[in-house]
Order: structure tokens, then C-alpha cells, then sequence
């Protein structure tokens, strides 16, 4: 506790000094002195986790500082003279006691990081609104809204937080970019209006009764309906809901399965599912199971109702409801119902109206101008409408504004209110028509795939066929059919036949008979992919992404046959057993290319559909081992493994060496590249697009910024997997991703990869290391137990156990450099990684155990292993310790978002605990959390489309 002497003679020694520094954190400062504003050359004032109230008027004579930390004092005002500080840049406030800011806050022209979260703001905070060079504006749990003043700051990248509690901004912003958000509330000029909508989707195989439930729903009554042709909707209005109005959209589904493909169109989190089944078929004629997967994969954890219909007929559906509830966690409940006689839909109703009630995003809010225009869309009759006709609709809004129309455009997208896809390339009738009818495009899909004629042509179709296959008053003209042919195209759903101009083909119509081919399977190249569901629609959209490289027109229903510089590979799926099986014929040494190119494609299918859970398997005599399960082992260092099956031992490497892309194979007698740090990196060709990202490093610090998707992960990875002598085994093959790496050393040495030439991958050795988000169970469990400890269950653990190990190392070279030299300054880093843990964990009351060898931990009298962390307790500590066992030598850490499951404190402090430990480690963080930065790190940030340009000619 420093007293008010002390600290005016810390002042008076700074003043004399003339110090550019004073960090006086946690010293229970109560009244900071008018002294302070005799420190005329001061920079960085450090006054955090103090009991400060208030300022002084002469903080305004602080005419040099830059950056000023003030977090977690007890601040209720700032004095006017705070907007004195020309020179500030950075402004943290977090965690105070703050109602309202002074208007000189707009006077702080230099700013660029203003840290107000955890305040009790009640303003409405337009002094910010002026501060044109703010990177970093932090709300983060203030208690007002999120203000429309934000609107007018034009941020690039991430640096608004939205404040955790702020229920009115609709879910589909968070994932949009700054200036989303600020074309968003300009455009309300501030007024909004509740959305008071949510989307009921119903789901289930034909013959189920879903159109006769949603009848009686609606009318209350009962019709017996037809089978749904491709999707109907129909709405249920005046329904109230806490007090106010709600209209419930039905979507209403065909259950057969060839249009399962076209659902994609329209499955979305912002629904609640209505699962309808049977009651007169089995679980298994039912497919219950497939249908939950299918709700998982592409509505994540909406809510789900499953409805058992036509009650009133032999039942023959019984349910494990208790064990259906465990394993899907979503379901609100089960409902017998008979649309025939009545029975269960009161019941039925009643309990919707319960879910819409609980839907987070059901009063979510639309500036007015929106509002109005979405209702104007809607009353609209005609079937799509073109851009520029769009645009003159939100002119009348007064939304003049181009970037304003696009955002609002992908909102409406995002509702399910107009499908658009304006941020599609590839097809420029999509990009310029907004279609209001989402059933026009969808029916027409159906009568595609339900025509006769198509089936016995299988599928393949020209351009002049649609005039005779879908009706002349809804696609009147070539305009309106090759819009469909683009749709068909853009879902993966039909492509072009290349010896033809004209000529498509639906890979959904092909027949089913598998050809004779007379493959030698015993002697390919065998990998395999196993899934709780394979939708129809994974292997018909894998057709047409490879259908350049089919062979000679040999394809069914199921299956296909690819070639690729003399390699064949067949590729099939097994609906039923849930299984895609691939072999691959040719030369040993090349034919895993094209395997590579076909992983690679069923990969992205992979990740479209989240929740989807596909498991890759490596073919072994009568057995199948899972692949990532051998990463993991091979990581670990072990060469041989049992496999369940097998009563002899397979060589982890030969196996995985089969099915990998030979990535390095230099020059026995090519000498390694040795790098400390990197200067500069160059990447041509990411992902297929013509741009060239150039990104000049600091040999400290280096933080990349941008949206998500933009890359950020893929380059650290990209750079990992050029640089590091045992390359991170993953699902991906990053270097694949790129046309060519330039890397320049720190000592100005050149390194050029080409990815069409990976024989000729150089040979680095550097000091590298990646450390990415861990939150997955740990695939490798049977035999890490059998190698370890029982307690190593998740990836985190596994890295923890894996430190543990070069921990002990550590310990043992600093026992000899010290026996050798008896230097305390060789323990220091020990001693201070200790410290360090000690005081992040103090809050829950941990601390090292300094008793034992591992890093153990004592909770009182109670002993904990590393392993009884929380998952952010382990990540911390994971960072730490692999930067304290790099033992001071020049290093390479690259983090992806290592923000993630870490407190804010322990963000904030991160990188200068991380230079503590090593201060020759050169850092490269790619990250989305402005707390990272905040510790004097701001000048280190790039954004990713600051560093990319198109590519020269």
C-alpha cells in the first residue's frame, strides 16, 4: 500500500528524472495528487487496479502521453480536462464506475483504443462520435443498449464489442463486419421496431401428415391434403406472445427424399422445428434419427418438436423419449397427435406458442427504413425482382446509400425473407436478382427432379428443355430458366457437361446400377470416410465439384470414376450403411495426389454442414483405422500401434505415408535453412484467388486482424506447415491451399515455395511452435491411457502432458547450466513462470506446487494435477509453459486466437508474460479480441485486407 508521501516523492523522482514511464498498479491509491501535472514528458501512465474516484483537473497538462490504463479503479467522472490529451492514443477504462463520458472525450483526436466495458453507461455517448482514428471501441456488459452513435465510427475489422447482454441486435450481425453494423443503425436513424416474427419449419418423410397438421394449426380443422411438391408457406398471424403481436411463418416441406437437396436452401438456427412422424411405422421406417441429425447439422440447437401423427390408426411407434432427450438435447418434447379427429393439437399448439415465447431472437430489432422495406418485399407479387429495382424500392426508404442497400440485402438473406447471393462470383444473374418467392425457385427444382423424362435421360438436360419442363406463366423466357440452371448450380445440385454448350446434368437422377468395371481394389490405394448421416446430398454435390475429372462419362447414382495424370480412382457411397469408399489406382508415388484432391473436396462438403460428423478411416487388411487416431499417435511419437482387430503391430508412419501428399522430399545433400525470426511473407494464390498477401514482421510482436473467413487461420497454419520440420498432421493439407510462399529471414535469406512443385519443398529447422484452440475431445484416448495417465482425455490435456514431459527436460538443462555457472539469472525464468501462474490463478485460489517435478498445483491443503484445470486455466498454461521450455532461444510462437477461454485479464496480459518468459521469441497471433493488444501492443496489429492487393498481371 503506497502512501500519499510515497507516491508525491515517485512523482517528484519521475519530474527530475524525466521519466517517459510510471506504472503504479495496485498500490491503493485513493487521490491521485495535482503533482502529476508537473511529469511534462510522461508517455505511459499506468495508475490499474487502484481506488481511484477521480481525476485531477491537471491531468490535462499531460501534453505527451499516449497511453493511460485506468482499469479497474472506481472512476465515477472524468474531468473536462481529460480532452487535453491531444497526444493519447490509448484510453482504458474498463471495469470502472462510470454513468456518462465529459463532451471533451470528442477532443481526443489521437485516440485509437477506448476500453469502456463493465461500466454502468447510461449515456448516450456522442462525444465518441468524432473520434475518426478509434480502431478499438470496447462496450463489452455496459449496461445501456448498444448505441446508435456507434453507427457514425466506421470501424474496420473487429473493433466493436457488443455488450454480452444487449438482446436486440439480431444474431445475424455478430458474425458481419463494423461497417454492417454501422449501415444498420444509420439506416434507423434511431428508431427501431421488434421483428416479432419466427419461422416454424416442418420436416419428416412424405405420407407423414405434415401439410394435414399445419391445416388444422391454422384453420382448426381437418383437410386431407396432398403430398407437399417442394415447399409450401403459410402464416399464422395474430398469435401474442409476452404481450405483443407475433407472426409465425410455416414452412411446410417435402418429405421425399430426392429434395432433401433443395431444403438446404432454407434450413437456418433462426427456426423452430416441427419433426412430424408416422405413428403407423416403426423408429426405423421413420428414420427418427436421421431426421434429429439432419435438424443438428443445419439448425444447430434450435428447438425441435417431434410429433407423432395419425395416432388415430394402427400405432405401431414407440419411442426411447428419455434417451432420445440425452442424445438430442434439443427436443422440447413429443406429441401424439390425429389431425383426423383432433386429438393432442391443443396440446400441440399450446406448447409452440411456449417455444416462440423462449426464442432469444424473437423481439430482435430492424431500423424502421427496414422494416418498412421488408413489408413492402413482401406484399409484392411478382416472383423476383432485379437489383436495380431493389435499390429504387430503398430509395423510397430514403436507404440511399449503396453499402447500406448491400447490407440490408444479406439481412433480408439471412431472415429467409429474399434468397440473394450477391457475394457469389461466379454467376451474375444471382448477384443482380433478389428473389421474393423462395418457393418459385424451389418448385422448379422439384419439377426437375421429379420429371420422367429427365430420369430416363438420365438427368442430363439442355437449356431449351426447361421451356417443355417447368410451366410457361412462372419461367416464361431463357432469362428465367438459366437463373435456375445458375441456383442448380451455385447448391451443387447439376453441372455443365464439357463437350457440350448447352448440355447439364443432375447427378440426383443418375441411375443406381453400379457398371462392371473389373476394378483391382485388392491392389489400390484404399481410403474410407464413415458417418452417423450421409445426406443424398454429400455424394451428388461431390460429383459435380470433381466433374472435370471424370473419366470417360462413368458415373451412377453413387458412384464415379475420376482420372487425374494417369491415376484412376473410384469413389462410392453407401447410403445405407453410411460409408464413402475410395480406391485409387496408378503409380504408388503419384496416386495419392489425387486422393489428396479428393479428400480435399469432400472436406469442404464436410464443413458446410456443420454438425455433420464424418470420420476418415485408412483401409488395413480386414480392418479400418481412424486417421486422425494415427496424427495423434504419430505427434506423440509413437511408430507402431495395435489397432482392435489385429493381433500384430502396423508401422504408424508407412500407413499414413500411403495416403498422404509426399510434401518433402529434399535433396539428401541440401543443407537446412536455419531461421530465428521471420521478416516478411508473401503468399500468392490463397485459396484459388488471384491476390498476393504481403505482411512485413516485427521481430517481437505481430497481430493480424480481419473477419472471419478472411484467412487469418489458414495463413498461420500455411506458415507452420513451410516452416516446421515435422509438419502439424491435420485433415488439411494448407500448403494445397496456395499457388506460392515467398519467406524472407531475419538475416535476409529468400525461401520460395511453389505448390506445384512439392517435391521441392526446402528443407528449415527453426524454433517454431502453433498453438491453436483446443476444446475437442482427444481422438487418440485408448492409447494415450495405455501410454499415460487415465486422466488425459481432451487435446488440451494431451498438450499438457506432452509439456510436462520437455518441462522436466528444462528442468534438467538449467540444473547443468547452473551446476556449470551458478548464475541465478539462469533460473529466472523459472522462478518467474511460477510467479506468473500464481498470480493469474490467484482468483480461484490456486498455486504452484513448487514440491513437485510437474507443474502441479496445491487449492489450500487439497492437491490438484494440471489436469483438474478448467479448459481456460489449461490454455493458459499451455502458452506459458511451451514458451518457458524454448529455454531463451530465438523462437517462433504462432497462436490462433488464443483468446479463446480466456479471461479478459489474462488476455490483456498475455504477450508481455509471454516476453517475460522469452524475450527472443517472436510472436504471430492471428485474433479477434482487442483486450490482447491493449497492453502497449496496438501498433503491432494488421489488418488482413490491409496486406493484400490483386496479383500483378
Amino acid at each position: 500500500m503506497m502512501t500519499k508521501a510515497e507516491l508525491l516523492a515517485k512523482i517528484h523522482q519521475a519530474k527530475e528524472e524525466q521519466w517517459l514511464e510510471l506504472k503504479l498498479p495496485g498500490q491503493g491509491i485513493t487521490e491521485l495528487p495535482p503533482e502529476i501535472g508537473q511529469l511534462q514528458c510522461l508517455q505511459k501512465l499506468g495508475l490499474w487496479g487502484n481506488q481511484l474516484t477521480e481525476l485531477p483537473h491537471e491531468i490535462g497538462q499531460l501534453q505527451a502521453l499516449q497511453e493511460f490504463d485506468l482499469w479497474g479503479n472506481q472512476l465515477n467522472q472524468l474531468p473536462s480536462q481529460i480532452g487535453q490529451l491531444h497526444a493519447l492514443q490509448r484510453l482504458d477504462l474498463w471495469d470502472n464506475q462510470l454513468s456518462h463520458l465529459p463532451p471533451e472525450i470528442g477532443q481526443l483526436q489521437a485516440l485509437q483504443l477506448l476500453d469502456l466495458g463493465y461500466n454502468p453507461l447510461n449515456d448516450s455517448l456522442t462525444s465518441v462520435t468524432t473520434l475518426k482514428n478509434l480502431r478499438v471501441l470496447d462496450l463489452c456488459n455496459t449496461s445501456s443498449d448498444f448505441p446508435p452513435f456507434l453507427a457514425r465510427l466506421k470501424k474496420q475489422g473487429d473493433g466493436i464489442y457488443i455488450p454480452q447482454h444487449s438482446p436486440n441486435l439480431p444474431e445475424e450481425f455478430l458474425k458481419k463486419t463494423s461497417l454492417d453494423i454501422y449501415h444498420y443503425l444509420t439506416s434507423g436513424q434511431g428508431q427501431l421496431l421488434p421483428l416479432n416474427e419466427a419461422k416454424l419449419l416442418f420436416l419428416g418423410d412424405g405420407t407423414s401428415g405434415k401439410s394435414s397438421l399445419v391445416h388444422y394449426l391454422l384453420h382448426n380443422k381437418f383437410a386431407r391434403k396432398t403430398k407437399t411438391e417442394g415447399i409450401d408457406r403459410l402464416q399464422w398471424k395474430g398469435l401474442t406472445v409476452n404481450d405483443q403481436q407475433i407472426r409465425l411463418n410455416f414452412w411446410d416441406f417435402g418429405g421425399q427424399e430426392i429434395l432433401h437437396a433443395t431444403h438446404q436452401f432454407f434450413l437456418t438456427k433462426r427456426s423452430i422445428y416441427i419433426l412430424v412422424l408416422d405413428a403407423r411405422h416403426g423408429e426405423q421406417e421413420s428414420r427418427l434419427e436421421y431426421w434429429l441429425k439432419l435438424i443438428q447439422s443445419f439448425g444447430g440447437d434450435s428447438p425441435v418438436l417431434v410429433v407423432t401423427n395419425k395416432t388415430d390408426e394402427e400405432h405401431r411407434l414407440t419411442l426411447n423419449q428419455r434417451f432420445l432427450q440425452d442424445k438430442y438435447p434439443n427436443i422440447v418434447g413429443f406429441y401424439p397427435t390425429s389431425c383426423r379427429t383432433g386429438a393432442g393439437i391443443p396440446e400441440l399448439k399450446a406448447r409452440i406458442i411456449d417455444t416462440v415465447a423462449a426464442l432469444p431472437h424473437i423481439h430482435d430489432q430492424m431500423p424502421a427504413s427496414w422494416f418498412k422495406l421488408k413489408n413492402s418485399l413482401e406484399r409484392r407479387k411478382e416472383n423476383y425482382l432485379s437489383y436495380e429495382a431493389y435499390q429504387a424500392l430503398c430509395a423510397k426508404q430514403k436507404i440511399t446509400e449503396t453499402d447500406s442497400q448491400n447490407t440490408l440485402c444479406g439481412f433480408l438473406h439471412d431472415l429467409g425473407i429474399v434468397l440473394n447471393f450477391r457475394d457469389d462470383d461466379r454467376f451474375d444473374r444471382l448477384r443482380e436478382t433478389n428473389v421474393l418467392n423462395p418457393e418459385w425457385v424451389t418448385n422448379a427444382a422439384y419439377k426437375l427432379l421429379n420429371n420422367v423424362e429427365l430420369c430416363k435421360n438420365h438427368g442430363v438436360f439442355s437449356k431449351s428443355d426447361l421451356a417443355n419442363l417447368l410451366d410457361a406463366k412462372n419461367y416464361p423466357s431463357p432469362k428465367e430458366h438459366q437463373f435456375i440452371i445458375d441456383m442448380l448450380q451455385k447448391f451443387e445440385m447439376c453441372f455443365p457437361l464439357a463437350d457440350t454448350a448447352s448440355d447439364y446434368l443432375i447427378p440426383q437422377l443418375l441411375p443406381n446400377n453400379e457398371p462392371d468395371l473389373g476394378w483391382d481394389k485388392a491392389n489400390s490405394l484404399r481410403f474410407e470416410y464413415h458417418y452417423d448421416i450421409l445426406p443424398h446430398s454429400v455424394f451428388s454435390r461431390f460429383i459435380v465439384r470433381l466433374h472435370e475429372l471424370i473419366f470417360q462419362k462413368i458415373y451412377w447414382r453413387t458412384g464415379v470414376v475420376l482420372q487425374l495424370d494417369g491415376n484412376k480412382a473410384l469413389v462410392t457411397a453407401d447410403i445405407e450403411d453410411k460409408k464413402i469408399f475410395i480406391w485409387v489406382s496408378g503409380t504408388p508415388a503419384t496416386r495419392r495426389e489425387l486422393l489428396a484432391i479428393i479428400r480435399k473436396e469432400l472436406q469442404h462438403i464436410h464443413r458446410t454442414i456443420k454438425g455433420l460428423s464424418a470420420k476418415a478411416r485408412i483401409p488395413y487388411k480386414h480392418i479400418t483405422v481412424d486417421y486422425q487416431h494415427l496424427l495423434n499417435l504419430e505427434a506423440m511419437g509413437q511408430t507402431t500401434y495395435i489397432p482392435e482387430g489385429l493381433d500384430e503391430a502396423i508401422k504408424i508412419q508407412e500407413l499414413l505415408a500411403a495416403v498422404e501428399p509426399k510434401t518433402a522430399a529434399p535433396t539428401p545433400t541440401a543443407a537446412p535453412i536455419t531461421i530465428k525470426h521471420i521478416k516478411k511473407l508473401e503468399i500468392t494464390g490463397l485459396w484459388g484467388n488471384p491476390t498476393v498477401i504481403t505482411w512485413d514482421f516485427q521481430t517481437d510482436v505481430n497481430v493480424l486482424a480481419g473477419m472471419n473467413g478472411s484467412g487469418k487461420s489458414t495463413i498461420l497454419s500455411c506458415l507452420y506447415q513451410l516452416i516446421a520440420i515435422t509438419p502439424l498432421y491435420a485433415q488439411r493439407d494448407y500448403l494445397s491451399m496456395v499457388k506460392k510462399i515467398r519467406l524472407w529471414t531475419d538475416d535476409n535469406k529468400e525461401i520460395t515455395y511453389l505448390s506445384d512443385n512439392k517435391l521441392n519443398k526446402p528443407r528449415i529447422t527453426a524454433e517454431i511452435n502453433l498453438i491453436s484452440t483446443f476444446d475437442a475431445p482427444l481422438k487418440a484416448l485408448e492409447a494415450v491411457q495405455k501410454l499415460s495417465d487415465e486422466r488425459v482425455t481432451t487435446e488440451l490435456d494431451w498438450q499438457i502432458h506432452h509439456l510436462q514431459q520437455a518441462y522436466l527436460e528444462y528442468q534438467l538443462n538449467i540444473g547443468r547450466k547452473k551446476t556449470a555457472d551458478n548464475s541465478t539469472d539462469i533460473t529466472a525464468p523459472q522462478t518467474r513462470f511460477l510467479a506468473i501462474i500464481d498470480e493469474l490463478f490467484t482468483e480461484t485460489g490456486k498455486k504452484v506446487n513448487r514440491d513437485k517435478n510437474h507443474v502441479e498445483f496445491l487449492a489450500g491443503d487439497k492437491e490438484l494435477s494440471a489436469y483438474q484445470l478448467s479448459s481456460g486455466e489449461k490454455q493458459l498454461l499451455i502458452i506459458l509453459l511451451t514458451v518457458l521450455v524454448q529455454d531463451n532461444k530465438p523462437s517462433i510462437l504462432l497462436m490462433d486466437e488464443p483468446e479463446i477461454s480466456l479471461h479478459i485479464d489474462w488476455q490483456r496480459k498475455l504477450i508481455s508474460h509471454i516476453r517475460e518468459l522469452n524475450p527472443n521469441v517472436q510472436i504471430i497471433i492471428a485474433s479477434h479480441s482487442p483486450a490482447i493488444i491493449m497492453e502497449g501492443w496496438l501498433d503491432k496489429v494488421v489488418e488482413i485486407s490491409d496486406i493484400t492487393a490483386p496479383q500483378a498481371g
